[in-house]
């Protein structure tokens, strides 16, 4: 073999031999990859609700129920309510609307909202049944004189939160349906009112320089207190002024004070009760109350037992003349 020819086959081996350990070093860092790339786990196909609807429900109420509560703290501290705190309680519960519904009212103490004519001692709620992207919970609210009263609440749920968007009211606070069954009725069409009362008892008709209208019904031979109500009629500038005067008429009189202030919305209209303890016929005390609706163009007073308070006040309509 001539030694050109020798060179060139050595030439060849050690090209050989490069391609050689080429491929194997790369075949080797290729080895040493990992082949499972870590992938982040897969996102919850819905957020957790940030809180449960029945708290939703509670909180709603009782954060409304504080707002009418420091209101009546006021009134009874300071009497006659400015139209600046009266602003305050309306923005109080416009912002608990805001926060935990997606109710939009023209009035905000609609009575749907609570299903009475008054506002409740306590608030508390059921379980909440949840369906998809709705929950109804079963709201109780409590009254001292009347017992619970039961609404139900629909919420949704929005984002990660449940808001509240319709009620309806289970069980009224007042059996009206039940206990004035047989019930008479009074109009008035004069002064654009009627008012159911019970069979036992007869009405007078009156007025003064005081009043356009006092209606009293009570039983025969017996007075007011404890056997029947009395409605008066009258035509004040405001709500206030005719809460002044129904305190004047009764503090120092029948009474030592006024014990409770409650704001309330009848048929839209703004009103008060006030409590206090009368002495009765047999000189034993007796809680009482006058129940107080201002319209357009009348303020409406019904003094009557506390407990027969709100079973009148849901039987007392206005219409047009």
């Amino acid at each position: 073999m001539q030694k050109g020819q020798v060179l060139i086959f050595l030439l060849i081996g050690i090209l050989v031999i490069t391609v050689a350990g080429g491929a194997y070093y790369f075949g080797k860092l290729q080895s040493q990859r990992p082949q499972d790339i870590a992938t982040p786990p897969p996102l919850p196909s819905s957020i957790e609700p940030s809180i449960n609807p029945e708290e939703v429900v509670k909180t709603f109420y009782s954060t409304w129920l504080n707002c009418e509560k420091e209101f009546d703290k006021y009134a009874l501290k300071n009497g006659p309510i400015p139209q600046e705190v009266s602003k305050q309680r309306e923005d109080c519960i416009k912002k608990a609307m805001a926060d935990y519904t997606v109710i939009q009212k023209e009035h905000p103490t609609d009575n749907k909202m609570w299903c009475a004519q008054n506002i409740p001692s306590s608030v508390n709620a059921d379980k909440a049944t949840i369906a998809g992207n709705t929950a109804t919970v079963v709201s109780h609210h409590l009254f001292e004189q009347s017992g619970d009263n039961q609404i139900k609440v629909t919420l949704t749920l929005i984002g990660n939160t449940w808001k509240i968007s319709d009620t309806t009211c289970l069980r009224s606070n007042s059996s009206a349906t039940d206990e004035t069954a047989n019930w008479k009725t009074y109009t008035n069409t004069k002064y654009g009112f009627s008012i159911k009362y019970p069979q036992n008892l007869n009405f007078t008709e009156q007025t003064s320089d005081t009043y356009l209208l006092l209606v009293a019904f009570k039983e025969q031979g017996k007075v007011m207190v404890g056997g029947g109500f009395d409605i008066e009629v009258r035509a004040p500038k405001s709500l206030d002024d005719e809460i002044t005067y129904r305190k004047w008429t009764v503090v120092g009189h029948v009474t030592d004070g006024i014990s409770e202030e409650k704001r309330i919305k009848k048929d839209g209209f703004d009103g008060v009760v006030l409590y206090y303890e009368a002495t009765n016929t047999s000189g034993n005390k007796q809680k009482s109350t006058i129940a107080i609706i201002k319209t357009d163009k009348y303020a409406y007073s019904i003094y009557s037992k506390a407990t027969s308070a709100d079973l009148l006040l849901s039987n007392l309509k206005f219409y047009s003349k």
